[in-house]
């Protein structure tokens, strides 16, 4: 098995902004070259972006194993003892700059009552373009451990121009986690997963380890799937590696999570809501939606680039509103709203329409599964 050598890591270190982000106290520097997966991506998968994650978000696929309902050891609380979680997740790294992340931050808090707990998300980032290219031939000794690991990242998550570009994320990856928000993992390398063995999820999750130790960064609990493309062999390669939960399947129903077969792992599902012009829901996530509405605003009659903006965030803050409020005279299954930095307008006008309503948390992935681990009768609770 070929292995890359990154040069000694311990003896190395860069300073940003007076913080040594460089230095790593891990032993080993060579990462192992990913084993084959079972089936590899189609050629030029990547190509069309749009088409490919609007394909895998709007139809997951019926062969992925969907998580089991687990017996509840006792009686699930009656639901107005429920907890209403409201968990936004955004698929984000905040690069330079930040992607208007922290913006959000503060936007979702503007009015919150004094006495209610800080409003937050969690932000899934990818770790690869917090490296450098291993084709460059241009690097000095001590930006050598901060090359790659290939096979090479996709597209959608480019190389780092400079050890500067790396700098700056870590510098806001660190802001958003000193003001409350999660970080989450996206992967590395942003690639089709379905078809992934146990050790090629292994080798994705070491190096993402290994980039974030590296950084001193924290190692995260929780995970979104690039595309949503999960299989048993992930859950089993989460569990391994110390992830507590995973967002990336469809929800079934406004049922509350599930531990993933023997593996521990729960499972956040995304859910469904109700759009104008479509006969059936459609998965919340902004790419998904996002086409979706545009084309339901030409068909409502709407023109121009302004107003059709304007009706497509109503639309997606309504339809947001409605199935929440569905959860919460209900069964209060936690309700997940998903972007990859889309709609964010809309998002923040709909936390800040119901994160003050009595029994409603708008807080992190990792304190719901907290709850939900404290709380195992809930699992599968309708």
């Amino acid at each position: 098995m070929k292995r890359i050598a990154l040069g000694c890591v311990i003896a190395l270190a860069v300073v940003c902004g007076g913080v040594v982000i460089g230095r790593s106290t891990r032993a080993e520097t060579n990462v192992a070259s990913p084993p084959a997966s079972r089936s590899a991506p189609p050629s030029g998968a990547h190509e069309a972006r749009d088409a490919s994650v609007e394909a895998a978000i709007e139809r997951p696929s019926t062969a992925d194993p969907q998580p089991p309902r687990a017996s509840p050891s006792a009686t699930p609380l009656p639901r107005d003892q429920r907890p209403q979680f409201v968990l936004v997740g955004f698929d984000v790294t905040p690069l330079s700059p930040a992607r208007g992340t922290e913006q959000v931050l503060g936007n979702i808090n503007a009015g919150r009552d004094p006495n209610e707990p800080a409003r937050s998300f969690t932000l899934f980032i990818g770790t690869g373009g917090m490296t450098l290219s291993p084709l460059r031939h241009d690097l000095a000794p001590d930006e050598l451990p901060y090359v790659g690991v290939l096979p090479r990242n996709e597209y959608v998550f480019p190389y780092a121009a400079s050890m500067h570009d790396i700098e700056v994320t870590v510098e806001n990856i660190h802001r958003l986690e000193e003001r409350g928000a999660e970080i989450g993992a996206h992967t590395v390398r942003h690639s089709h997963g379905r078809a992934f063995s146990r050790e090629r999820w292994d080798f994705e999750l070491d190096d993402h380890a290994r980039i974030l130790d590296l950084l001193h960064l924290a190692r995260p609990v929780g995970f979104r799937a690039p595309f949503l493309e999960t299989n048993d062999d992930l859950y089993d390669s989460l569990a391994a590696h110390g992830y507590t939960y995973d967002c990336s399947a469809a929800a079934s129903g406004r049922r509350w999570p599930t531990r993933h077969g023997q593996d521990g792992v729960w499972v956040f599902g995304v859910p469904t809501v109700v759009i104008p012009g479509r006969d059936r829901p459609v998965l919340l996530y902004d790419l998904n939606l996002d086409t979706r509405l545009h084309a339901a605003a030409i068909a409502a009659g709407v023109s121009g680039d302004e107003a059709t903006h304007a009706w497509m965030d109503r639309a997606f803050e309504d339809a947001a509103y409605d199935e929440l409020m569905v959860r919460y005279q209900g069964s209060r299954a936690p309700f997940l709203v998903s972007s990859h930095g889309g709609f964010q307008r809309p998002i923040g006008r709909f936390m800040r329409r119901v994160c003050g309503m009595p029994d409603v948390r708008c807080t992190t992935f990792r304190e719901a599964a907290e709850y939900m681990t404290a709380h195992p009768e809930m699992a599968g609770a309708d």
